[in-house]
């Protein structure tokens, strides 16, 4: 008679945009979207060990490179190039450089089915279920606009103001077509 085997839980922790972004040292904008932009050196990489996150996220790399393994896959971003990565997707950060800056753009799926049906069709981001997490390299033009509008959607997230909602659904729905034009022209 054989004994099963009891399975045990994945020693791969599960973290929340709150715990990311405080980690980060940076405040929470909202439960379900938020923007991160670095403007300092990074002094220690804040997660040292193999993680996962529920949510949706685009990383832009502003200056400097940053080496990760994406589901056990080595991945260098560098310089004017941008990843996204689905949720379950498991990071390891595993070095960078010094003068790495960074953009990141974290959503959750709550916000896209409840804020952002209106606007968008999601039959046209087939990269928000691709299980290859491919990368970018991105003109300085195409950087900016992307910039510009995480800066938008940062601002108008950590203040109050009229037509607030609208602006924050409008601009996220400007990124999610703008990169899935370029995802599908590259791929």
């Amino acid at each position: 008679m054989h004994q099963k085997k009891q399975l045990s839980e994945s020693p791969i922790i599960k973290h929340t945009i709150r715990e990311i972004i405080e980690a980060l040292g940076d405040s929470l904008q909202s439960g379900d979207l938020h923007v991160y932009i670095s403007h300092d050196k990074f002094e220690d990489i804040p997660f040292t060990y193999p993680f996962r996150t529920d949510n949706y996220g685009f990383l832009i790399v502003r200056k400097g490179s940053i080496k990760i393994l994406l589901n056990l896959i080595s991945s260098t971003v560098t310089k004017n190039e941008i990843i996204f990565v689905t949720p379950q997707t498991v990071l390891h950060l595993q070095e960078y450089s010094e003068n790495l800056e960074i953009a990141a753009l974290s959503f959750s799926t709550d916000f896209i089915l409840k804020k952002t049906y209106k606007i968008i069709e999601i039959e046209s981001f087939n990269f928000l279920v691709n299980q290859r997490i491919p990368k970018l390299k991105l003109s300085l033009k195409d950087i900016n606009l992307f910039l510009d509008l995480f800066q938008i959607i940062k601002d108008k997230n950590s203040h109050k103001l009229f037509f607030k909602e609208e602006i924050i659904v409008n601009a996220f729905g400007l990124i999610m077509y703008y990169y899935a034009s370029k995802f599908r022209g590259t791929y």
